[in-house]
């Protein structure tokens, strides 16, 4: 009975690894959900009051201040910052917030104070509708898990009755032990139970199609999940599969295939100035912000030969626009084109 206990840990064996995928699985989605923040500041009465996000309406302002998620789908009536919306886009880049422009549930704010209309309840939002697409994906079984079930529904019963046959047929149709095959090569054939039903259960234990029904399942959920995790939405398992056949992929988003750090490629100076001194009061202005740009300057500077640019006396944050300093008395401007 060793075929029969190996066929046992082989099946725990694969449902183990199966239960240990679903469990990542559960746990990508987890991740998933806790994007969005429970919690919600609401203006009610002219008051802010903080409320489950579930229980604000369609219609109603939120409040968000520098440094929280915001909590719903919305469109932006008051207030301009700078909004961190990769965990939604995968974007890199902070995008800048005006009255007017949408923003998402789970997307961070940088810098500046946000009102907001909400146009959706936190179970429509944008988010919501991520982890639905993922949840329903995984759930839907591909062409090849299909036809995997089929071919599982009429093999398994024809193995299992061969297994019978081979285990009860012979017994009844053998009497004394047969030689059989050609001069040299016989082979006895024996009518004992025992052992034809080794036999059976060998033939039963080599032809099991657990492999065939596990595999692919495990495969599908674990490579949406794994690919959900990292920004890449697939909303199916027939689009995975069909990914193996691809030749060329064409992409149109910037940064989908960058690292998301930004580098000055060219510095140009226009008037009397030079692109040294451009540069010079760049590095300085971008000392005391904390954007990506400002980082890439920074570093462009410094490999420009620029260790210690000048301090701006005063100094201000143009959100959404840009940012102000002044040196020796005269404003200096960074920022947008808008801005100028």
């Amino acid at each position: 009975f060793v075929e029969a206990a190996t066929l046992a840990v082989l099946f725990s064996i694969a449902e183990l690894l199966e239960d240990y995928a679903m469990d990542r699985a559960r746990d990508s989605l987890r991740e998933l959900l806790e994007l969005s923040p429970d919690q919600a500041t609401v203006r009610r009465d002219g008051e802010e009051v903080t409320v489950p996000a579930e229980e604000v309406a369609v219609g109603e302002t939120v409040v968000v201040r520098p440094g929280e998620k915001v909590p719903l789908d919305g469109t932006v009536t008051a207030g301009e910052s700078a909004v961190d919306e990769s965990p939604i886009t995968g974007e890199s880049v902070p995008v800048d917030k005006a009255a007017g422009d949408e923003v998402y549930a789970g997307a961070i704010n940088e810098e500046g104070y946000l009102e907001a209309r909400v146009t959706s309840t936190a179970g429509d939002s944008t988010l919501a509708r991520i982890i639905q697409l993922v949840q329903g994906a995984q759930a839907k079984k591909t062409e090849r898990e299909q036809f995997v079930d089929r071919f599982a529904g009429y093999y398994t019963p024809v193995v299992v009755a061969l297994a019978v046959l081979t285990a009860a047929v012979p017994p009844l149709v053998v009497g004394d032990p047969v030689s059989v095959g050609v001069a040299g090569y016989e082979h006895t054939v024996v009518g004992d139970w025992r052992t034809w039903f080794v036999r059976g259960l060998t033939l039963l234990v080599i032809a099991c199609p657990c492999a065939f029904v596990i595999s692919t399942p495990v495969s599908v959920v674990s490579g949406i999940t794994s690919a959900a995790r990292n920004g890449v939405l697939i909303k199916g398992g027939n689009h995975l599969e069909t990914m193996g056949e691809v030749d060329a992929v064409a992409l149109d988003k910037t940064g989908t295939l960058t690292a998301g750090e930004l580098a000055v490629t060219d510095v140009v100076a226009f008037g009397d100035a030079d692109a040294a001194t451009v540069l010079r009061y760049a590095a300085g202005l971008e000392r005391r912000s904390d954007h990506p740009i400002a980082a890439a300057i920074r570093a462009n500077a410094t490999e420009a030969g620029i260790e210690d640019p000048p301090e701006p006396s005063s100094f201000e944050s143009l959100t959404g626009k840009g940012i102000r300093g002044v040196f020796d008395g005269e404003p200096h401007y960074a920022g947008k084109p808008a801005l100028f």
